[in-house]
Formats: C-alpha cells, structure tokens, sequence
C-alpha cells in the first residue's frame, strides 16, 4: 500500500509561487503507484488546509510549534496480509507534515516494513526518517527516496532504478 500526503494549491517551487490542482509528492506516489500496482491512500486532514501559500505556511509552522495533530478525514483499511507500505510525505521544516504525525499517532502499523519517500526543497529526509523510527518503533523502517522539488519530472526514473533493486521487487511481489 502506498500512503501519502501532498498539498494542494499554491507552492513555491523553483523560486516561484505556483498553482497546482496535484501536489508535488501526490505525483511522486502516482508514479510510484502506476510501477507497482499497489493500493494507493491520500492522507486528508478533515479541515481543509489554506491553499493560498503564506496562509498555509503560517498553519503549518503554528501546527509543528504546537506539536498539533489535525483529525484526518478518514483512515485506510490496513490488512493483515499487507506487510509493505510506502509512505510519501514532504520534508516541512526538518519533518513531517501534522497530517502525517496524526496518522502515524494513530494507526498501528506494527510488524510491517515502512519504505519512506520524501519530496523536498532541499533538505532530503531532514529529521523526518528519525521520527518515523520514535513513531514507528514496531516497525522495520526503510529509508527509499528523496526527490528534490524541482526533480519531480525525473522521479519516475528514480522510482524505477530504486524499484529494479531486487529485494524490495520480491517483497512487493513483484517480479
């Protein structure tokens, strides 16, 4: 199963302030979907986020400092038999988005394997992959790939060197 987060409206890549109806890392997760096969879940916070970007920006810096946990629209059905999850999140501020500390604060995902993928402006992981870990820690965490905003287009090339290497194939079951 693939789960991720990704805003939605107005982001700032390349040094510009630009309107996306797709976010950045919901096209990283699409890609990665569209390689795999695999189940794909959107992390959405039940109050919309501001899609104006200094109006979220300001949410998200006030949610982090708070350590604030927003109640999430709805939640997957993770079943027994799915032993992989990829999540797919943005590096906000050395981290996580709040939406994705809300998820993993509140859904078990003990005994699976967690392949992390992070879009970002330039700080790769920063200290999300150490958080996971703390959140995580019944889980065998694997850091995947970290896709720079601005290598977006390249990302399903990235996505397919690191999908060729044999032992995350077989683990997805796929061949």
């Amino acid at each position: 199963m693939i789960i991720y987060y990704s805003h939605t409206g107005e982001n700032y890549i390349c040094g510009q302030v630009k309107h996306l109806k797709s976010g950045i890392t919901e096209k990283a997760a699409v890609f990665l979907q569209e390689l795999t096969g695999a189940m794909l879940f959107r992390i959405e916070p039940l109050v919309p986020e501001p899609k104006e970007l200094s109006a979220f920006v300001n949410q998200t810096m006030n949610d982090l400092q708070r350590n604030a946990r927003p109640e999430l629209l709805h939640y997957p059905e993770i079943q027994a038999g799915m032993k992989v999850i990829c999540l797919v999140y943005p590096n906000y501020y050395n981290t996580m988005p709040p939406a994705v500390y809300s998820f993993l604060e509140r859904v078990d995902l003990t005994g699976r394997q967690i392949h992390l993928f992070c879009t970002h402006g330039g700080d790769g992981f920063g200290d999300s992959a150490e958080e996971i870990r703390r959140l995580c820690s019944g889980c065998e965490i694997h850091k995947g790939v970290d896709i720079r905003d601005t290598e977006i287009t390249d990302a399903r090339e990235v996505l397919i060197n690191w999908l060729n290497e044999e032992a995350f194939l077989s683990e997805m079951g796929i061949k």
